[in-house]
């Protein structure tokens, strides 16, 4: 399913699927289809995020100014001021990504059986990615 993400979303869906709780859920017991939608999108996503952070790097480099984790830090005020509004503009870029979703029966069936259960803050992290699967085409 095609869905339209902003920079913004994408900064937010890598924070929460690398930080303590979305790493615990990447080593869960899961059931396979979500497993593999998670590392799927993650993948697409990565790839997604390094085109941001390549024209970051450009928007630096346009103003001489230097790159850290916290941003850009730039030799004037005025510089900065039109490197925040560079910035906000990036951050509101949408982009189209194929999302593989799965649907809410695969995430009821964590804590069932032999899968682990998820606790409300791993299935946030994963509620993008829920949605009807893709009806295969038969001829």
């Amino acid at each position: 399913m095609a869905k339209q993400l902003t920079n913004a979303d994408i900064l937010t869906i890598l924070q929460v699927l690398q930080d303590e709780t979305g790493k615990e859920l990447l080593n869960k017991k899961i059931p396979v289809k979500l497993s593999y939608a998670i590392k799927y999108n993650l993948n697409l996503i990565t790839k997604a995020y390094e085109t941001y952070e390549e024209t970051l790097k450009s928007l630096a480099n346009q103003y001489g100014a230097d790159l850290t984790k916290s941003g850009i830090k730039a030799k004037t005020q005025e510089d900065q001021k039109l490197i925040n509004e560079e910035l906000t503009n990036l951050l509101n870029e949408k982009v189209d990504i194929e999302i593989h979703t799965v649907p809410i029966e695969v995430i009821e069936k964590c804590g069932e059986g032999t899968y682990d259960a998820l606790s409300f803050s791993e299935i946030e992290r994963i509620d993008w990615l829920i949605g009807e699967e893709k009806e295969e085409k038969t001829e």
